[in-house]
């Protein structure tokens, strides 16, 4: 199945409450178990539908803690993307992040790259699957920050803000309790301001 994407961002993927998912490169009427064990055991708690690969061979889902000790498949709450034809599943929020829960998350066409907002603390993550990396694009930065959407190619993330301090030239802000949208360049590992005029100063009465 083939899929192009306008670039440089994909329409927003709604997340749906989810146990169970039926896969279209899946046999017809198969359903699957994304959230629990290889042998179909139940995880004791639900999870949120986040993105879908072009070939629905990865799902990228957030689920709830169990309620009591350890579940199959999922040993904590987080952010974990499920490989159908491999059959494994991996927890994508890992250990390094400060802030917990997830508010949104979406990931590149081939799954390297994953993007996601915190709940606790409304901050923005940015991951490298292979390079085993995972960046905090707004440590240091002042408000909310939420909403945000990857590049098919994992470079850019836009997200929204209500931040004061993500750029150092104050010049380009919005008015003053006005939020923002920005853009994180993986590449470059920089924050810029996507709400401009025309001219590229500031845009005023921005959202």
């Amino acid at each position: 199945m083939s899929h192009t994407k306008s670039p440089p961002f994909r329409k927003p993927f709604r997340p749906v409450l989810f146990i169970l998912a039926l896969m279209p490169a899946l046999a017809w009427g198969e359903v699957r178990l994304l959230t629990g064990d290889a042998n179909n055991a139940i995880h004791q708690r639900g999870g949120d539908m986040n993105d879908l690969s072009a070939d629905g061979n990865l799902v990228l889902f957030t689920t709830l803690p169990p309620t009591t000790g350890s579940a199959p498949g999922i040993t904590a709450g987080g952010l974990y993307l499920r490989n159908i034809s491999a059959n494994t599943l991996e927890f994508v929020s890992d250990t390094t992040v400060p802030n917990a829960g997830v508010a949104g998350a979406e990931m590149s066409d081939d799954g390297r790259y994953i993007t996601w907002a915190s709940t606790s603390s409304r901050h923005i993550y940015w991951r490298d699957r292979t390079a085993g990396i995972t960046r905090f694009v707004t440590a240091g930065a002042n408000g909310t920050h939420g909403y945000p959407r990857m590049s098919a190619d994992g470079r850019y993330v836009a997200f929204d803000s209500s931040s004061r301090n993500l750029i150092t030239d104050t010049s380009k802000l919005p008015d003053t309790n006005r939020g923002a949208v920005y853009i994180y360049d993986s590449v470059a590992n920089s924050v810029s301001i996507a709400t401009l005029a025309p001219n590229g100063g500031r845009l005023k009465g921005s959202r």
